[in-house]
């Protein structure tokens, strides 16, 4: 199932609220897509074991915040990239607070 992952590093002075307004609104548009097959978000809960696994020493950036979504096909995942929703939303929401992303599609 064609995956993309966004890791995402807010700017350092996004406030809490915007974070919080970020996550509400994208998932809101999560549940505009329906050809979407799976959507999961969070922030990203540093453990203090996490840096046991660092083999040259902890990563001096981490991302903030995380969004996975899932799609039947690639034209469905090419589909949502180029969706009008998901422009505006980068648009309006993601270019004001985010520093930082990391995209991975698999």
């Amino acid at each position: 199932m064609p995956t993309r992952v966004i890791m995402i590093q807010f700017n350092p002075d996004a406030t809490s609220a915007q974070k919080e307004i970020f996550q509400q609104e994208l998932k809101t548009l999560a549940d505009k897509i329906p050809y979407k097959k799976n959507f999961h978000c969070g922030f990203n809960r540093v453990l203090d074991t996490d840096g046991t696994l660092d083999s040259v020493g902890s990563e001096p950036e981490r991302p903030q915040f995380v969004a996975i979504w899932e799609f039947g096909s690639y034209d469905d995942l090419t589909r949502f990239v180029g969706e009008s929703l998901h422009q505006k939303f980068a648009r309006e929401i993601a270019i004001p607070v985010v520093r930082r992303r990391w995209v991975v599609n698999i």
